[in-house]
């Protein structure tokens, strides 16, 4: 009675499983996490289908095609996760092979003399795959997945566990387990009940993980140049703050701009102001340590804030262009530095940039001075002549201003 009622419960959740994931599937043809777990849930809704014509079926049809989907349900699910977390598509054959070699037995020993042979051959393949899926999820460096991975890698686990407890029944006694061994059998039951429902549910949560961290990054990041807009700015800057009023430790701010840039956006269109933007923030990011902050603040003016630096020291690097003036990113705007025991902000002060900087400008002694940028290459612009030159000129760093 009670494995009368856990397959009832176990077929409906599949068939309500396949009307969902075939509808999503349909809906969003690009995502392929989710074309295959349409798939899963087909194989399983035709086994359903197969069991419930089993009377006017012949045996290998009604026992041995529905036993043979379980195999082909685990291996969607791998090819599933292989999709999903962008690794591991060589392993996509290994699941597939043992469906092509179990589908012969289930074909042959699919008379009730031989249930007992193929149950074990179909419990041994899903003691094999669920482990390989489940090393995936663990062995992925995806940070903003963690949690579902770990948690759909686990039942994974445990679903490997029962199975390899029913082959070990099946070989030491010669008997199924629901004849030498009903606790397993229970056991079992719930297990693959629950596993319509947690496989499923745990696949969501990681792909709803990643689209909640994919949009963070949108809300914080500049499409153009991929370095944090205004509200990453404010949350970093925020941060940063947090750290020198805990370590009471320098800490410098940088905003620069352009100079030339509306010229440059009038000769060679919006298309060549972007590909400099893009060229200049590939260069900031090339030039910065790991532990700096960059950001766009807006328009052609990038903020650097740089912790543990009491003295900034700029390059400046010219590459004389034939079409136009140089477009000059240089941190004319404000320049702000903190010292310890002197937690004040400082006001922006206009400097000019002197027309005949040197190549190299250092105007102190630092602890960590940043390496001469490299000599940027030429823009795929129209002209093709056209080359971006960048000028960072010296920042005086302005003195803090006591309470």
């Amino acid at each position: 009675m009670l494995t009368y009622a856990i397959g009832f419960i176990q077929n409906t959740q599949i068939a309500s499983f396949f009307l969902i994931f075939v509808l999503m599937a349909i809906k969003d043809r690009t995502n392929r996490s989710i074309r295959w777990l349409a798939y899963t849930y087909t194989a399983g809704l035709m086994a359903c289908l197969l069991q419930f014509a089993s009377p006017y079926l012949p045996t290998w049809a009604s026992t041995g095609l529905s036993m043979v989907a379980a195999p082909i349900g685990f291996a969607c699910i791998h090819a599933c996760i292989v999709d999903f977390v962008g690794r591991g598509r060589n392993t996509r054959w290994i699941p597939v092979a043992f469906v092509v070699v179990s589908l012969p037995f289930c074909l042959l020993w699919s008379d009730p003399a031989h249930y007992g042979r193929i149950l074990t051959i179909i419990d041994f393949v899903l003691t094999l795959v669920p482990p390989l899926t489940a090393w995936l999820l663990l062995t992925a460096r995806d940070s903003e997945t963690l949690w579902p991975r770990r948690t759909l890698a686990a039942f994974l686990l445990l679903y490997a566990a029962v199975e390899c407890s029913r082959v070990i029944v099946y070989v030491a006694t010669g008997k199924t387990a629901d004849l030498s061994a009903p606790w397993i059998e229970i056991a079992s039951g719930m297990v693959y009940v629950i596993s319509c429902s947690v496989l499923p549910l745990a696949i969501i949560w990681m792909m709803n993980a990643r689209l909640h961290a994919h949009m963070e990054r949108q809300m914080i990041s500049d499409p153009l140049t991929q370095l944090l807009n205004r509200r990453g700015l404010q949350n970093a800057g925020e941060v940063e703050l947090a750290r020198y009023r805990r370590s009471n430790q320098d800490f410098a701010v940088v905003v620069m701009d352009i100079d030339h840039f509306k010229r440059l956006n009038d000769t060679f269109g919006h298309p060549g102001g972007d590909t400099v933007l893009c060229a200049i923030s590939a260069l900031l990011r090339s030039q910065l340590r790991t532990s700096d902050t960059i950001g766009r603040l807006g328009g052609e003016e990038f903020v650097l804030m740089l912790p543990s630096q009491s003295r900034v020291t700029l390059f400046r690097s010219e590459t004389p262009t034939p079409t136009s003036p140089p477009a000059s990113a240089s941190p004319s705007r404000t320049a702000a530095k903190t010292s310890p025991g002197r937690r004040s902000s400082t006001k922006p002060t206009l400097r000019s940039t002197p027309p005949s900087a040197p190549a190299a400008t250092s105007l102190c002694s630092t602890r960590k001075t940043l390496p001469p940028p490299r000599k940027p290459s030429p823009l795929p612009l129209t002209p093709a002549s056209f080359q971006t030159s960048i000028h960072l000129s010296p920042v005086f760093p302005c003195p803090p201003v006591p309470r």
